[in-house]
């Protein structure tokens, strides 16, 4: 069984066990039609099962199920999601253990499976492509930067500096100046780069990929921070329909060596690799 079958698997076995023993204690909140006696919460807070039933069918089952839908939909950041089910069914368990004080054989079969989410869901990403992508873009030697603003403060020019840190060269392009000799169209670039960084709207993306076609540009990454990012499904089309190389849901500063830590982290946190060394960027 491969990476992704067992993880559904294991996030399936645990989200509906939890949510229909859940909602049998939320109906039921005496506990007997489960076999629970009343009397086994004498050392928690509860008087009936009625909270602790809601909270195994919302908390524990709907974190377990929200996992396999995001792997079943092929989302990027699905293992995490498994990793973190693990980590609330570990923590039920544990809970459970110390109010309860009664120890049932089910328990560590439960706690392993909670440990096998987690073990899984936070080995080597699945998504190591994006990080092949990114080293090759890192190692270009000039780099269009679509949307790059010429005031001083703004994040653009925060990835433009770490870019040029790292030795690539950056060609800024935005119609309200993008500063240091910047150009108002990518057309206008003479010896246009090959690759190029996009940070605008997704409602202008299409525009500016037809430009970058235009120009001859192969690699396009379509940059994506905490928000909803430069990428529309019109215009990732028709960079993959002319050829190009694409990259989105990441920022350039989550694979740099020189980045903070919090990009690391946010790197991770997407289910991003981080990139093996390509080539040598021009110094």
């Amino acid at each position: 069984m491969t990476r992704r079958p067992l993880l559904v698997a294991l996030d399936l076995l645990v989200g509906l066990s939890a949510l229909g023993g859940g909602v049998m204690l939320a109906l039921d909140p005496s506990g007997r039609s489960v076999q629970l006696a009343p009397e086994l919460l004498a050392h928690s807070p509860f008087r009936t099962y009625l909270v602790p039933g809601l909270v195994l069918a919302g908390v524990v089952g709907g974190s377990a199920l929200c996992a396999a839908v995001a792997h079943l939909t092929r989302a990027a950041h699905a293992a995490r999601w498994t990793a973190v089910a693990g980590a609330i069914l570990a923590g039920w368990i544990v809970a459970e253990i110390a109010q309860v004080r009664v120890f049932h054989p089910l328990q560590p079969i439960l706690l392993c499976v909670a440990l096998a989410q987690i073990a899984l869901g936070l080995r080597a990403p699945l998504r190591r492509d994006v990080a092949d992508k990114a080293a090759e873009f890192l190692a270009s030697r000039r780099v269009l930067f679509v949307g790059l603003s010429a005031r001083p403060g703004e994040f653009s020019r925060a990835v433009a500096d770490a870019l040029v840190a790292h030795g690539v060269a950056v060609v800024g392009v935005n119609p309200r100046g993008a500063g240091d000799g910047g150009f108002a169209r990518v057309a206008d670039v003479p010896e246009a780069p090959r690759a190029a960084l996009l940070m605008v709207p997704a409602a202008q993306a299409d525009a500016a990929v037809k430009e970058c076609v235009d120009a001859g540009v192969r690699s396009v990454w379509f940059h994506r921070g905490v928000g909803p990012g430069s990428a529309s499904p019109e215009a990732v089309a028709r960079a993959e329909k002319a050829g190009m190389t694409v990259i989105t849901d990441a920022c350039p500063l989550m694979f740099l060596e020189s980045g903070h830590w919090l990009h690391g982290a946010h790197r991770w946190g997407r289910g991003l690799a981080a990139p093996h060394a390509h080539g040598e960027p021009a110094r």
